[in-house]
C-alpha cells in the first residue's frame, strides 16, 4: 500500500538499501532503527515509521529484474551502503543505475560503512575503494554519511558516537536540513523524558503510599505470626517435656521389670531382661540404662554348645552329611548323630585303623574304620559296612567328588593315593599313569562342580582335570598340610612355604586350563597338620588349625583377615551346612559347636601388663610386660607386632593423637617408639624425663611440662636436645591448628604483704620457643576474697606493673578459648558412655571396669581407652588383656546377637499393653 512521502507524492517505500551480502549485520540494524523512527510533529510530515526495503526481507514477485524495478521505482530514496564488498557487487551497480534513470541521481544517499571514498585511495590502496562505479557515474564526488568504525555487535546506528550520521540520514531521506531534523527530535526527546519523569513520579508516589500500607500490613502479619509461632513453640517444648517426662518414667519401668526378669532362672527371663533393657535404651538414654546393659549382657555370654562331653580319647575327625542329617565323629570309636531327631548317637564298631570320616555327596556312604584295620564304606540305610578298602589304612585325608562317582584318599606319610570309581570301585587307569607325581600326596581335595582335583604332598601342588583326564597344572608352594576349596570353587587354600598356608584365587585361562592366583589379603599362620582346613557353607568364613597352639583361626574370606581364635587343643573340625556353627574336636574327646561370628571381648593371652595403650580407633594394643619390655598386638586377631626393650620401671603409655606415635613413660626416663616400624626415635632421661607429656590435638607436638620450663618435641623432627620454653606453669593450651601454646602461671601471695605475682597466660611459637603475647589476670585475682585489702604488693616488680597485656593482642584474646592439653593419666575420651556419670555421681567408665573385673576374675590392673572412645582395653592377674567395644551402639548389636529373639506377643503385652509390637532387634540371630 503507497504511503504518503514528506512532499506529498504516494510512494511504496520512503527508502530502498542498496547493499552486499557481507553489509548485511549492519544493514539489519540500520533497518529497525529506520523503521522504528517517527517524524517529530513539528517537521510537518506524516506521523507514521518509515517504510524502508531491503531485498532479503521485502522482496514480492517471481523475477528478480522485474521485482526490482518495481520496488526502485516505488522508492522515494535510495540508501547505497558503500564498502569494498559494495563497490565489488554487480548487483548493487545495477540497482543504482536502476534507480538513477527512474529517479534521477539527486535521490541517492551514500552511507559509508567500510573502506575509504574512490578519490582518497592511492594506488597502493585500491582494493580499500567504497564507492561503487555506477555511484560515481551518477555523483561527480558523492558525499556519504560516515559509519565508519561501526560495529554491529554492540553499536546503535542512532546513538553514541554515530548519533551525528544518524541526523545526516534522517535529513536527507527527508529532504530537510540536519539542524532542524536534530532539533526537533531532540526537542520530542525532552518532552518524551518529562512526561515519562512526572508518570515515574506518580507511580512512585502510589506505590510508596502502597508500600506504606503494605508494610503496616506486614508488620501486623509478621506480629500476629510470631505470636502464633511463639505459642507453637511453647506448646512443642510443653509436648518434648511431657515427652521426656514420658519416656525417662518408661525407662525407669522397664529397667525395674528388667531387674525382676534377671532374678529369674529360666533363659527364657534372662533373654527378657536383656530385651527390656534394650527398650529402656530406646525410650531414652541414661547413663543407669547403660550400666544396667553393661551390668548384665554378659549374663546370657553362651559358651560353646557342647555337642559331646569328654570322652578320654582325642576326638580325631568330624564329619557332617552334606544335608546336615549326620554327624560322625571319630575318637575310640565311631559315632553317628542323628541331628533331627532326640535319639542318641549310634556308635559304630571300634576301629583298628586311623580314617577321616567323609561323607558322600549324597550321604548314601560314609568312608571310615572297619574292625578290620581296614577302611571301609559304612552304608547310611542300616549303617553296616558295605565294601571294605584293601590298602586304605591310616588315611591322612580323602574326597568324594560332588556327584559322588569318585573318592580319593590319600595314605599318612605319602605312598598311597588312590582315585576309585564308585559304581565299581576300582582305581582308575589314567591317573595310574602319573604314579611318581603321585608319591608325596598327603591332602586331596575336589572342586564344587567336580571338574578338578587337588592334591598335595611334600613336594607340589597338582590340579587334575578329572574330565579331561589329565595333569592340568603343578606348582610348587610348599608342603602341602591343609587344602580345600571354597564352596563356590573361586578360592583354593593350599600349603605353603614354612606350613604357612596360602590362598589362590582359581580361574581358567583361554585354553580351559587352570590358574591360580596368590591372594596377598590373606596372610595366615602356621598350620596344624592334623587339623584340617574348611570353608563355612555360604563361604563368608575360612577355618585352619594354627600349629602353635593347636587353636582355629577363623578368617574373613571377604578381607582375608582374622577375626577371632576359637578352640585350643583341637583336632578335627567341620562346619554345620546348616550355618549352626563350626564343630571342633578336642584332645579330651569333647566335641564343642561354635558360632564364628558372634562377637566376644577379644583376648590376648598370657600378657599380663601393667599399663596399657589404644591408639586412635582400637587397632593397636600396647602393653608393658612383667619383665619391663613393651609389647605392641594387632588387636584384631591377637597377633604380636612387636617388642620394643625400654628402661626398667615403665609406668605410662600413650599414644599419639595421629597413631604415629607410642610414648614410653618411666619414673626416670622418656621414650617415643614409631607406630610404623616400631623402632626407638627418642630417648629422654633424667630431669627432663619427669616432666608431665602430653601432646597437641594435631599430633605434631609432644610437651613435657616440667617445674620451671615446658619441653617441646617436633614430631617430624624428633631430637633430645629440643631448647626448652623457660616459664613456669600450671596448665597448657594450643590453638586449634597446633602452631601456638597457651601457658597458665598461678598467682603468687605473700600474707601480709599482698599480691607479689598474678596468675598469667602467656603464648608462645611452637616452632621457634619465641614469645608473643601475654596476659594478666590480676583483676580476677584481687577479687578473691582470700586477698583482703592488701591488694598488689608494693614492692612488686615485672611487666605486669606497667600493663594489662602485651604482644599480639588477637592471640591474647583467642588463648582462653583453646583446648587445654590433658596429661597422659588423664585421657579419657568425652563420650556419654564413657564419662556421664548416674545420680550416684558414678560414671559409666566405672562400670566398664565392674564388667571387665568380672571377666578377669579380678580387680583390672591397666586399662586404656582408645581415643575416639569406641574401645577398652583392660590387663588383669590372669594373664590376659581384653578389648571391649564400649559405644551404646556396639552393646545393643551385641546382646541382640547374643538374645536371638525379639518379645514375644504375650510378653510384649505384658510390659507394653496395647502399644503396637516392634522389634527390639531389627534381625536377631536365631539362638541355638
Amino acid at each position: 500500500m503507497a504511503a504518503p512521502a514528506p512532499d506529498g507524492s504516494t510512494t511504496t517505500h520512503d527508502a530502498f538499501i542498496s547493499y552486499s551480502r557481507k553489509d548485511r549485520a549492519f544493514v539489519q540494524r540500520l533497518e529497525k532503527a529506520l523503521k522504528a523512527w517517527r517524524p517529530p510533529r513539528e517537521l510537518g510530515l506524516p506521523q507514521r515509521e518509515l517504510g524502508v526495503f531491503r531485498d532479503e526481507s521485502d522482496f514480492t514477485g517471481t523475477d528478480y529484474y522485474a521485482a526490482i524495478e518495481r520496488h526502485l521505482q516505488g522508492s522515494r530514496k535510495l540508501i547505497v551502503i558503500c564498502s569494498p564488498a559494495a563497490r565489488a557487487s554487480s548487483y548493487v551497480d545495477d540497482e543504482i543505475r536502476r534507480f538513477v534513470r527512474l529517479h534521477g541521481a539527486a535521490a541517492v544517499i551514500p552511507l559509508l560503512l567500510r573502506g575509504v571514498p574512490n578519490n582518497e585511495a592511492g594506488p597502493d590502496r585500491m582494493e580499500e575503494m567504497a564507492f561503487p562505479a555506477a555511484l560515481c557515474e551518477a555523483l561527480q564526488m558523492p558525499l556519504a554519511v560516515s559509519y565508519l568504525g561501526f560495529d554491529a555487535s554492540r553499536d546503535r546506528p542512532d546513538k553514541a558516537g554515530f548519533e551525528g550520521a544518524w541526523y545526516q540520514l534522517l535529513a536527507n531521506l527527508l529532504d530537510r536540513s540536519r539542524a532542524e531534523v536534530e532539533q526537533r527530535d531532540k526537542r520530542r526527546q525532552a518532552r518524551r523524558r518529562r512526561i515519562g519523569g512526572a508518570v515515574v513520579a506518580s507511580v512512585m508516589l502510589l506505590l510508596s503510599v502502597a508500600l506504606v500500607l503494605t508494610l503496616l500490613a506486614r508488620d501486623e502479619a509478621v506480629r500476629q505470626r510470631d505470636l502464633a509461632e511463639q505459642r507453637r513453640v511453647e506448646a512443642e517444648e510443653q509436648r518434648r517435656i511431657a515427652d521426656e517426662r514420658r519416656r525417662a518414667a518408661l525407662a525407669r519401668q522397664l529397667n525395674v521389670e528388667a531387674d525382676a526378669a534377671l532374678a529369674q532362672p529360666r533363659a527364657a527371663d534372662l533373654q527378657r531382661s536383656l530385651l527390656l533393657r534394650l527398650e529402656s535404651l530406646a525410650a531414652g538414654w541414661t547413663a543407669e540404662g547403660h550400666a544396667a546393659l553393661l551390668r548384665s549382657i554378659d549374663r546370657l555370654a553362651q559358651p560353646p554348645r557342647v555337642l559331646q562331653p569328654r570322652t578320654g580319647p582325642p576326638a580325631l575327625s568330624l564329619a557332617y552329611s552334606r544335608d546336615g542329617r549326620w554327624f560322625a565323629s571319630l575318637t575310640d570309636t565311631t559315632r553317628v548323630r542323628d541331628t533331627t531327631s532326640a535319639d542318641d548317637a549310634r556308635i559304630l564298631e571300634a576301629p583298628r585303623a586311623t580314617v577321616p570320616l567323609v561323607f558322600s555327596a549324597d550321604a548314601r556312604w560314609l568312608l571310615g574304620s572297619c574292625p578290620d584295620a581296614v577302611a571301609c564304606l559304612w552304608s547310611t540305610a542300616d549303617w553296616q559296612p558295605a565294601r571294605q578298602l584293601p590298602g586304605h589304612e591310616e588315611l591322612q585325608s580323602a574326597a568324594f567328588s560332588a556327584d559322588g562317582s569318585l573318592l580319593a584318599t590319600a595314605r599318612r606319610g605319602g605312598g598311597g593315593f588312590r582315585l576309585l570309581d564308585v559304581e565299581r570301585w576300582e582305581a582308575l587307569a589314567w591317573i595310574r599313569r602319573h604314579e611318581a607325581a603321585l608319591r608325596e600326596v598327603a591332602r586331596v581335595a575336589f572342586s564344587p562342580d567336580g571338574r578338578w582335583l587337588a592334591t598335595q604332598g611334600n613336594d607340589a601342588l597338582r590340579l587334575w582335570d578329572v574330565t579331561g583326564r589329565r595333569l592340568a597344572l603343578e606348582t610348587d608352594v610348599g608342603r602341602g598340610d591343609a587344602l580345600a576349596f571354597s564352596p563356590d570353587g573361586k578360592l583354593l587354600l593350599h600349603g605353603g612355604e614354612s606350613d604357612r598356608p596360602g590362598v589362590a584365587a582359581v580361574g581358567v585361562d583361554a585354553t580351559g586350563r587352570p590358574q591360580l592366583t596368590p591372594d596377598s589379603r590373606f596372610q595366615l599362620h602356621r598350620s596344624f597338620f592334623r587339623t584340617p582346613a574348611a570353608f563355612s557353607p555360604d563361604g563368608a568364613w575360612l577355618a585352619y588349625g594354627v600349629s602353635d597352639d593347636r587353636s582355629v583361626a577363623i578368617v574373613s574370606t571377604r578381607t582375608g583377615q582374622e577375626v577371632s581364635r576359637i578352640a585350643p587343643q583341637s583336632l578335627g573340625i567341620a562346619f554345620d551346612p546348616r550355618g549352626a556353627g563350626l564343630a571342633v574336636g578336642h584332645d579330651n574327646g569333647s566335641i564343642t559347636l561354635w558360632a564364628p561370628h558372634r562377637p566376644e571381648a577379644r583376648r590376648i593371652e598370657q600378657a599380663g601388663s601393667t599399663a596399657l595403650a589404644l591408639d586412635r580407633d582400637g587397632r593397636h594394643v600396647a602393653l608393658v610386660d612383667e619383665t619391663g619390655s613393651v609389647r605392641v598386638f594387632a588387636a584384631a586377631d591377637a597377633r604380636p607386632l612387636a617388642r620394643v626393650e625400654t628402661a626398667p620401671g615403665a609406668g605410662a603409655l600413650d599414644f599419639s593423637p595421629d597413631g604415629r606415635w607410642l610414648l614410653v613413660r618411666g619414673k626416670a626416663h622418656l621414650h617415643v617408639i614409631a607406630a610404623a616400624d616400631w623402632r626407638v626415635v627418642l630417648r629422654r632421661d633424667g630431669d627432663a624425663a619427669h616432666g608431665d607429656p602430653s601432646w597437641t590435638p594435631d599430633g605434631r607436638w609432644l610437651l613435657l611440662m616440667g617445674s620451671r620450663q615446658v619441653w617441646r618435641h617436633d614430631t617430624n623432627a624428633w631430637s633430645a636436645d629440643a631448647a626448652p620454653i623457660d616459664v613456669y606453669a600450671d596448665s597448657l593450651a594450643a590453638s586449634p591448628d597446633g602452631r601456638w601454646l597457651a601457658t597458665h602461671t598461678p598467682w603468687s601471695f605473700s600474707r601480709g604483704v599482698g599480691l607479689t605475682h598474678p596468675s598469667m597466660t602467656r603464648v608462645w611459637d611452637l616452632a621457634s620457643g619465641a614469645a608473643q603475647a601475654w596476659v594478666s589476670h590480676e583483676d580476677e585475682d584481687l577479687k578473691l576474697s582470700m586477698f583482703g585489702t592488701l591488694g598488689r604488693a608494693k614492692d612488686a616488680t615485672g611487666e605486669w606493673t606497667q600493663a594489662r597485656s602485651g604482644g599480639d593482642a588477637a592471640l591474647a584474646q583467642a588463648a582462653p578459648r583453646w583446648p587445654a592439653l590433658r596429661g597422659v593419666d588423664e585421657r579419657v575420651p568425652e563420650q556419654p558412655w564413657i564419662t556421664t556419670a548416674d545420680a550416684h555421681g558414678r560414671r559409666l567408665a566405672d562400670a566398664h571396669l565392674d564388667r571387665a573385673g568380672a571377666a578377669h576374675g579380678g580387680p583390672v590392673a591397666a586399662w586404656a581407652y582408645s581415643a575416639d572412645g569406641h574401645w577398652f582395653a583392660t590387663a588383669a592377674a590372669d594373664a590376659t588383656v581384653r578389648l571391649w567395644p564400649v559405644r551404646t551402639e556396639a552393646l545393643v548389636a551385641d546382646a541382640c546377637r547374643r538374645i536371638g529373639r525379639n518379645l514375644s506377643d504375650d510378653e510384649w503385652r505384658r510390659h507394653f499393653g496395647d502399644e503396637p509390637p516392634r522389634a527390639t532387634c531389627p534381625t536377631p540371630t536365631p539362638t541355638r
